[in-house]
């Protein structure tokens, strides 16, 4: 990056007051480049971050990517089951983390990094010198919810997150001028926009803290202070603004675009945020993280819509084809190489066709008008909420872990408002109460999959071959939903 005429502008802030230079910002990233490379850390090396979103990660995560190696970033608050499987599937040759609580775990040494706090430089023992083929040239390995049970890593491309940031940049014209909102964290791709595209046009992006986000009021006044110009963020946190952040009582002209990612939005929820920041340009995007973002389309507010908007078109420079079971399959240079350790699961998603690597995206849709499209649902069975991407079989998985549990099954449906609601079945367990099960759930998963409701029986209903009928399980829930 050339911080020439930024040098000593703001590149982060955050909540607490605290204010890092452009200047400040590549010394700090410098100092940890050395670090890093005196640890032996270069070109496709693999470094597990386990912090939360602050200076610290941030500044860490620029150090490892002008290092060419790769990052994978975990949130320290996830279950020690689910973070030991990480590492044992992805091998890092270093962990990174500044929590007492992961000395045993984790050893090191720890080292003070300018501006930015202290951190624990760890080093696995016995890592397997096994090198994975689809982690080479990675920027980044971001975990999402497995089928079996287990987490399955996303390897994404150096190639593809330049050509993301640099879209990024040029669609939504974000300048140096810009102050860019950090509402996701970091193990999220929504994240990839926020940090990588303000160091590289050199402008302020301002760190929200999990505590921040969860505090409506607080966001609506810190959006308005703070001078935001750019938000990325999930419908559901928008929505907790419009719904709790008493937007009514105050304006905000500062904010000149919104995108919005990972879940269908209320229109009825949409409309009444862009009357609030009725200055800004509204966008809907789309993708799985194996696209991040494959289309995208801004939102003209149509007072008589009822039915969500539109995804819109392929980003430049990607192609798409339908299937005849409505499956967008898509290509293009935001794609990720495929999953760490999942060969015939990368062949299975990963097609060649035309010399071309395609994705199945597994989501349903129509065309609509021109090159529109519409998102109708989901092929399988994982759900999108709050726009984290959720197997079901793994809230199952984990469930059989609490003592008792016989079986368990977990399905989704929507409110009037479009928001997806998860609702959990376990045998065996009639007699406990609902609070000491979610209490138990808690303890093995994180806590984006923890389910709206759990719902106690002596059987699940079955198929004709004998197996869960989901069907059933979902009409059930629908009955009980209508009758309330």
């Amino acid at each position: 990056m050339n911080i020439s005429g930024h040098d000593q502008s703001i590149a982060l802030s955050d909540t607490s007051g605290r204010i890092l230079s452009h200047a400040a910002l590549e010394h700090s990233i410098n100092f940890c480049k050395v670090l890093l490379s005196d640890n032996g850390i270069s070109h496709n090396s693999r470094v597990l971050i386990l912090l939360e979103k602050n200076f610290l990660s941030v500044t860490l995560i620029h150090a490892i990517s002008d290092l060419h190696a790769t990052y994978i970033p975990v949130d320290p608050t996830w279950p020690e089951h689910r973070i030991s499987s990480i590492v044992n599937d992805c091998q890092p040759h270093i962990i990174l983390h500044s929590s007492e609580e992961f000395l045993n775990s984790f050893p090191g040494k720890k080292i003070e990094i300018p501006e930015c706090g202290e951190v624990v430089l760890s080093k696995p023992q016995n890592q397997s010198k096994t090198e994975h083929p689809n982690t080479e040239n990675s920027a980044y390995i971001l975990y999402t919810s497995g089928s079996t049970g287990k987490p399955k890593g996303v390897c994404v491309s150096r190639a593809a997150m330049t050509a993301f940031t640099q879209w990024c940049v040029t669609a939504f014209q974000i300048n140096s001028n810009d102050v860019i909102a950090s509402i996701a964290p970091i193990q999220f791709d929504l994240s990839i926009c926020d940090i990588f595209a303000s160091r590289a046009v050199g402008c302020a992006l301002h760190l929200f803290r999990k505590q921040d986000i969860s505090n409506p009021r607080l966001m609506t006044q810190e959006l308005i202070e703070r001078n935001i110009t750019f938000i990325y963020a999930t419908p559901t946190f928008l929505s907790s603004l419009v719904h709790y952040g008493k937007m009514d009582r105050q304006k905000n002209n500062s904010i000149t675009r919104v995108l919005f990612a990972g879940e269908v939005f209320a229109v009825k929820t949409l409309h009444q945020l862009m009357d609030v920041w009725n200055e800004a340009k509204f966008y809907n995007l789309y993708g799985p993280t194996e696209t991040n973002v494959c289309t995208y389309t801004e939102i003209k507010k149509d007072p008589e819509r009822i039915a969500p908007y539109p995804i819109g078109k392929v980003c430049p420079g990607h192609e798409m084809y339908i299937e005849p079971d409505g499956e967008l399959v898509v290509s293009g240079p935001h794609l990720a190489s495929g999953y760490l350790n999942l060969e015939a699961l990368t062949k299975e998603r990963f097609i060649t066709k035309q010399g071309k690597i395609w994705f199945k995206t597994g989501d349903i849709v129509e065309k609509i008008s021109g090159e529109e499209l519409n998102f109708k649902g989901r092929k399988d069975r994982m759900i999108k909420r709050r726009g984290y991407r959720i197997e079901p079989g793994e809230i199952e998985a984990m469930a059989m872990h609490i003592e008792n549990v016989k079986n368990a099954a977990c399905v989704a449906d929507e409110n009037a408002e479009n928001e997806v609601r998860i609702t959990l079945f376990l045998e065996g367990v009639q007699q406990e109460k609902e609070m000491d099960l979610r209490l138990k759930l808690a303890g093995v998963l994180a806590e984006s999959m923890l389910p709206d409701r759990i719902i106690a029986v002596e059987n699940f209903p079955v198929t004709s071959t004998g197996k869960t009928d989901y069907l059933a399980l979902t009409e059930y829930v629908k009955q009980i939903t209508t009758n309330r």
